[in-house]
């Protein structure tokens, strides 16, 4: 979830100007500029074939692009989580996301006693 600062010729954010996260694609879900000096980032990023996408929240420096810090969030499961949401205020970020839970193996219903079974 890397960003470059906007540019005179496109006056927009582009992607690119750290190293990626990962070495697949990782997606922006939201972004927050509280007026600290700061921008977060949050969103989905591929963590390793074991632990499938996890989400990640990436803070930078808004007059430089500069990365300050990079927080990884790998579900129980291992398996999809993301983040959707994000606010920030008072140098405090809050994430809304989803981490998939571990299945669980269906339970088997106990056998009927004799004290059940009655004529």
């Amino acid at each position: 979830m890397p960003a470059d600062r906007s540019t005179p010729s496109t006056g927009r954010l582009r992607a690119g100007s750290n190293p990626p996260l990962s070495a697949f694609d990782d997606v922006a879900h939201a972004v927050a500029a509280p007026g600290n000096g700061k921008v977060y980032v949050t969103g989905i990023s591929w963590g390793a074939s074991a632990t499938g996408d996890d989400y990640a929240t990436v803070a930078y420096n808004i007059r430089t692009g500069a990365q300050l810090w990079v927080r990884r969030y790998n579900g129980p499961a291992n398996g999809t989580d993301g983040a959707s949401s994000l606010a920030a205020r008072g140098g405090k970020v809050f994430v809304t996301a989803t981490a998939q839970r571990p299945r669980q193996a269906p339970t088997t219903p106990p056998s009927p006693t004799t004290a059940d079974r009655q004529p």
